[in-house]
């Protein structure tokens, strides 16, 4: 059977390679025999490899092991208490906090089997050392303002300077910087490094006795024992930046960043005849749904996992409209839709006559306003109530001028029915017409009348 093996600081696991009946590695632990009873601080793998160093024992401070199972005893280059070990550069770079050669705090080994001493650059109580970047990096919890040191090869170090004199107990690296934590100091318990010479304090979730950092998954995470803050993990991992689009709302939000998972800030837009219906990855129209525009759709102060930076578009739910009709002195509407959404359309308009005139169409105001139809949008925010337009069908009558002869020989005069003129408070101008028309015509009969009488005489 294929065996995937895994260690942890001395103690080792043992599972049978992932498969869809076997639980994958982490979930099963089984405990190993060390190579001696020694006090195991650290370990690492490379080159094939598992090395572990410790800070106890005598001549066998070091351990190494093809798969994590059988462990072999190596001599160690002194009986320091080491620290920490790491890999890079196809070379293992071991530190120590103490030791019987106080200048000699650093061991070298191609192979994990043959270690040769080193010179630290001050001597200090070293931690912990990491690899990125081409160089080891170290920390330590002693010291004035010199509590790193570098090397390109593991052999030659260099004394850098620490962010702050807190005791630094752990460095790792990832994603192109150098990150470490503290369990005590009198500032900011973290400290990060783009090159590994020049370091920036940073502000930690709190300062707590942070005591190992160690990045994967895109973020850094660092744990601890209780000493300040009853917090013991803090993780730090890429801020990403969520934008708000009130898609043709009224309103401004901020926009919101975060490392992980976190609740969305809640929704300050609005919209007048739409109620606010979540966020969406795309852009719907008004009214649409996040769904017909294949988006990702999130609810109000919902969770949002902040892994990539994106802008959310407020979607919009057209509120529901009542609509009514006013005939305006017409028969009673029938029929007709009698409701309708923010900016839809009504399906079939309500019916109604008036004897004389003609229907011109249902508008939104009694006068002026817009014609509603069928076939385009009403434009409406809220509950609306079209008014009926007329039209006179007959604008006027025939009636006979004043009794002046015989009627017979009269000439007919249409007068304009007052009942069906827009009254504007002015006599129009045909009435004054036709009256002048019937004083003059009148006139002339008389004149005509004595003419003839006083020819025949």
């Amino acid at each position: 059977m294929v065996v995937a093996t895994l260690t942890f600081v001395g103690l080792l696991v043992e599972v049978p390679e992932a498969s869809a009946t076997s639980a994958p590695p982490g979930d099963i632990w089984t405990s190993r025999t060390p190579a001696s009873s020694n006090i195991w601080r650290s370990v690492a793998y490379g080159g094939g490899l598992f090395v572990a160093v410790s800070s106890s024992g005598s001549g066998n401070r070091v351990m190494t092991s093809p798969d994590g199972i059988t462990w072999t005893a190596r001599t160690s280059a002194a009986d320091n208490s080491w620290t920490s070990v790491a890999f890079g550069g196809g070379l293992f770079v071991a530190v120590s906090s103490q030791g019987v050669v106080n200048t000699n705090r650093v061991m070298t080994s191609p192979d994990g089997i043959t270690w040769t001493l080193g010179t630290s650059a001050p001597t200090r109580d070293w931690q912990s050392v990491t690899y990125g970047e081409g160089l080891f990096v170290a920390v330590g919890t002693s010291g004035i303002g010199d509590r790193v040191m570098t090397s390109p090869d593991g052999i030659t170090w260099t004394s850098r300077t620490s962010a702050t004199n807190s005791n630094w107990t752990s460095v790792t690296h990832g994603e192109g910087r150098f990150v470490a934590v503290a369990n005590s100091g009198t500032a900011n318990w973290v400290m990060t490094s783009e090159d590994g010479i020049a370091w920036t304090s940073r502000t930690p979730a709190n300062n707590n006795c942070w005591q190992s950092v160690v990045f994967g998954a895109e973020r850094f995470v660092a744990v601890g024992f209780t000493c300040a803050s009853s917090s013991l993990v803090m993780t730090s991992g890429y801020t990403y930046t969520v934008t708000f689009d009130n898609n043709g709302g009224s309103g401004s939000m901020a926009a919101q960043s975060a490392s992980s998972a976190t609740a969305l800030t809640t929704n300050s837009f609005s919209r007048t005849g739409y109620s606010f219906g979540g966020w969406c990855t795309a852009q719907p129209a008004a009214g649409g749904t996040c769904a017909s525009v294949s988006g990702t759709s999130y609810a109000n102060s919902a969770s949002y996992p902040f892994t990539s930076s994106v802008t959310l578009y407020a979607v919009w739910t057209a509120n529901p409209l009542t609509v009514t009709y006013d005939a305006d002195d017409g028969s009673a509407p029938s029929g007709g839709a009698s409701s309708t959404v923010t900016g839809g359309t009504l399906s079939s308009l309500a019916t109604t006559t008036r004897d004389g005139y003609t229907f011109d169409g249902w508008f939104t105001a009694s006068s002026g306003g817009i014609q509603v139809t069928t076939s385009a949008g009403h434009g409406q925010t809220a509950d609306f109530t079209l008014f009926a337009r007329w039209t006179a069908t007959n604008p006027g009558t025939s009636v006979p001028p004043a009794n002046t002869g015989s009627p017979s020989n009269q000439p007919a005069v249409v007068v304009a029915e007052p009942d069906r003129l827009p009254n504007t408070g002015a006599v129009p101008l045909g009435v004054v017409l036709t009256a002048m028309l019937m004083m003059f015509g009148g006139a002339l009969l008389i004149s005509l009348r004595r003419w003839a009488t006083s020819a025949i005489r």
